[in-house]
């Protein structure tokens, strides 16, 4: 799973960052600071400019490196959207002998209309699930522990769909 976090350059919002995780919409608000606005300069790259460089440079789970003992929200979320990740490729591995097995009985399109019912319905329910905490930093987490849940459920289902 790809996060996006864009960094803005723009003098309203210089150096802030919108964290984006696949599946959720955000909505961002600009707000203008009245005041004086200070620039704070590192060897000549702007804050926000090297802070995109560090970005860019970690690995994918730069703030979540340690998911045994997460200690911030961005870790833990970091961290649940790992865990469904994880879920994820372990459904994928599972759909192909499920598969295989159903066009032995007869009934691959079969498995086919239920998978896509079940994961229309997955991330419906899981939408639905977190929309309590819409806009709240703790969103992708409530999302991404619902589809790891499902995911995980529904693998073991498809598991148990095998030849005796």
């Amino acid at each position: 799973m790809k996060h996006l976090i864009i960094f803005f350059a723009h003098p309203l919002t210089a150096s802030s960052a919108v964290y984006f995780v696949r599946g959720l919409r955000r909505a961002v608000q600009l707000i203008p600071l009245a005041g004086e606005r200070k620039k704070y300069w590192f060897k000549g790259l702007g804050m926000g400019t090297l802070a995109l460089l560090l970005a860019l440079s970690s690995p994918q789970t730069a703030h979540a490196q340690n998911c045994a003992n997460p200690l911030t929200q961005l870790d833990m979320n970091e961290c649940a959207a790992l865990d469904y990740e994880r879920a994820d490729a372990a459904l994928n591995a599972a759909w192909g002998p499920s598969m295989a097995f159903a066009k032995k009985l007869g009934q691959g399109d079969a498995l086919r209309k239920v998978q896509r019912q079940w994961l229309a319905y997955r991330d419906a329910a899981c939408r639905l699930h977190m929309s309590p905490y819409d806009g709240g930093s703790i969103q992708p987490l409530i999302y991404s522990t619902c589809l790891t849940d499902l995911t995980r459920a529904r693998t073991r289902m498809l598991n148990e769909f095998k030849e005796y």
